[in-house]
Order: structure tokens, then C-alpha cells, then sequence
């Protein structure tokens, strides 16, 4: 299942000769119109800047099925994401209220086994469980599991 709102599709504009890089900085964020009906039913979600650099994708287990209803939602993100980069990232993609940020590091796996030998491992994952303020949820975009 693909979420519109992990990863990035858009190439970056280089900035033209002569121009400084923060001249040349393209914001993601379309304009807001005042006149704009206040439904957000059929709208596109405007993701912040960075936000899929931080935040990978949500991550559904049996185990994170049943935070959810504590709760507390998975999501998998980048090895170097801090606790309030990425408490700032899920507020503003699901305009929650975040209580805390827990962090598990799951070490590398071996892969690839032949006869007496790994052929080598997977990637190490990190995972970063969020705690929301009593009353709110993620919604349908986490409910379904991943495919």
C-alpha cells in the first residue's frame, strides 16, 4: 500500500548560474487561498519539507496492532531521526498532539545462508513508537496493514 505522503516524487529544481542556493530554495507547500473551502475531503496532504526523509513508513505487526489501541503507533524511520524531529513530523502530517517518542534500534540481520556461510545481512531498522494524547488517532491510512 502506498502512502502519498512517504517519499517524494518531485525532482529538485538546480538553481540558475550566478544565483545563491538560498535564493534558489523551491518550498513544497502550495500557497494557502483564503477563499478555499475548509473541507479537507478529496484534498491532496501537504507534506512539510524533509518529513519522508525522516519518516519512512508506518509499520504494522501484531505487535503494533495492539499499541494502537493504546494509543501508540510504529513507524519506521531513518537512522539518524531524532526524537523531536520526528515528534514534529507525525504533528504536523497527522495534526495530532504527540506525547512522546520511544526509539528501537533492531540490529542488522544475516541473509543469505549457504552451506556454512552468510552471504551477508539486511539493513539495520529503526523503529520510533509515538505516543498520542488521549482522544486522538491516526486514522484509516493506519489501519490497513502493509502490503
Amino acid at each position: 500500500m502506498k502512502f502519498p505522503f512517504f517519499g517524494s516524487s518531485e525532482k529538485k529544481e538546480s538553481p540558475k548560474k550566478g544565483a545563491s542556493s538560498k535564493k534558489a530554495a523551491v518550498s513544497r507547500a502550495p500557497k494557502k487561498n483564503s477563499d478555499a473551502p475548509a473541507s479537507t475531503e478529496g484534498q491532496v496532504l501537504v507534506v512539510p519539507a524533509g518529513a519522508h526523509r525522516v519518516i519512512r513508513a508506518p509499520f504494522m505487526s501484531e505487535k503494533a496492532s495492539r499499541l494502537a489501541q493504546q494509543n501508540q503507533y510504529v513507524f519506521l524511520v531513518t537512522a539518524g531521526a531524532t526524537k523531536s524531529e520526528i515528534k514534529k513530523h507525525v504533528s504536523t502530517l497527522f495534526k495530532v498532539t504527540v506525547l512522546s517518542v520511544n526509539i528501537v534500534n533492531l540490529p542488522r540481520k544475516k541473509a543469505g545462508m549457504t552451506r556454512r556461510h552468510f552471504a551477508g545481512v539486511r539493513p539495520q531498522v529503526r523503529k520510533a513508537i509515538v505516543t498520542l494524547a488521549p482522544g486522538q488517532t491516526i486514522g484509516a491510512a493506519m489501519a490497513s496493514p502493509q502490503s
